[in-house]
């Protein structure tokens, strides 16, 4: 059989052979492999590599036509990508998951969770004075792909004022009440309670909440982060954390992992967790992209249309 199709995943309770199998129906061998074993030994009649990639495993295909890798961010192995190479992502495996996390992110800051925290921890009964409710507010959500979408679906139906904010213009979706266009970034912030940044890490999301942007918001906002950290100004955040400007909950930083003397580490009004709101919905990511996974090795078998095809001068 001259067509190889390398598999390096590891779906927990799924039987991922069998069912890349079904989808080749005879037309390609399925090649499973460990995804994080060092110098693995990839067959060189590969066409296909599917699963948690790294930049490595790409290198060692010469003959590779189609790269699906397990997550949505794809900015580490855009450049093994050559020409002629398809890539495709995970879009769509961790909306669900992650956006419960900034929900969890939005709920603690506005109830000031972290500070009963430590009045718990101190034994001290002291309340605390109370803050709007998130069906009060307004969110401001930069970037309506997959997690961004969900993230305003699920704010909508919590009663908050969702302003959405997307790259190009296009028709308003029904889960959002006011669309914007990035380069109508500073109105969409304007008087906002929250900004969700929901964003993959391009040329373009650099910094995008920049030293300005972030001085320029209401008293108290809320900025929560689970896409990529370089698109806050981190050192002009830490700032805005120390006087008491604004809250943050972030489960993403620059660098990653944050180094332990890093400022950040110690600013108040901040919840910080270590990118892992992604993998907290790994079940549900799994089931998704098994599925995902078996769809694409039909249609690249048949010659359909890839689904999730990466636009590698963009990055998503």
């Amino acid at each position: 059989m001259s067509k190889v199709i390398t598999v390096l995943y590891e779906p927990q309770g799924i039987d991922f052979k069998a069912l890349a199998e079904r989808a080749a129906a005879g037309r390609a061998e399925i090649c499973m492999l460990p995804p994080f074993t060092q110098n693995v030994e990839i067959p060189a009649d590969t066409v296909a590599l599917i699963g948690e990639l790294r930049r490595s495993h790409i290198s060692v295909a010469p003959n590779v036509k189609w790269v699906q890798t397990s997550f949505a961010g794809v900015e580490s192995i855009i450049p093994a990508i050559g020409d002629g190479v398809t890539l495709t992502n995970a879009s769509g495996a961790f909306g669900e998951g992650i956006s419960e996390y900034m929900l969890m992110y939005i709920f603690m800051l506005q109830n000031r969770a972290r500070e009963y925290l430590a009045l718990q921890a101190a034994h001290e009964w002291k309340p605390l004075m109370p803050t709007p409710l998130l069906c009060d507010s307004t969110v401001t959500v930069i970037g309506l792909g997959d997690l961004g979408g969900v993230l305003a679906r699920k704010l909508k139906a919590l009663g908050a004022k969702v302003r959405g904010v997307k790259r190009t213009a296009s028709a308003k979706p029904d889960y959002v009440d006011e669309l914007f266009t990035t380069d109508d970034l500073d109105r969409a912030l304007d008087g906002t309670d929250v900004v969700a940044l929901c964003l993959p890490n391009t040329a373009e999301t650099n910094e995008i909440l920049s030293r300005e942007r972030i001085f320029a918001l209401k008293e108290g906002a809320i900025i929560v982060n689970a896409g990529r950290g370089n698109a806050i100004d981190q050192t002009a955040l830490v700032e805005a954390l120390n006087a008491n400007r604004v809250f943050a909950g972030l489960d993403v930083t620059k660098p990653e992992p944050l180094p332990a003397d890093d400022p950040l580490w110690d600013a108040p009004n901040l919840v910080l967790t270590p990118h892992i709101s992604g993998p907290g919905a790994s079940a549900y990511a799994m089931r998704y992209n098994a599925e995902l996974f078996a769809r694409n090795i039909d249609a690249f078998l048949s010659g359909k249309p890839l689904e999730n095809v990466v636009d590698t001068t963009r990055g998503y």
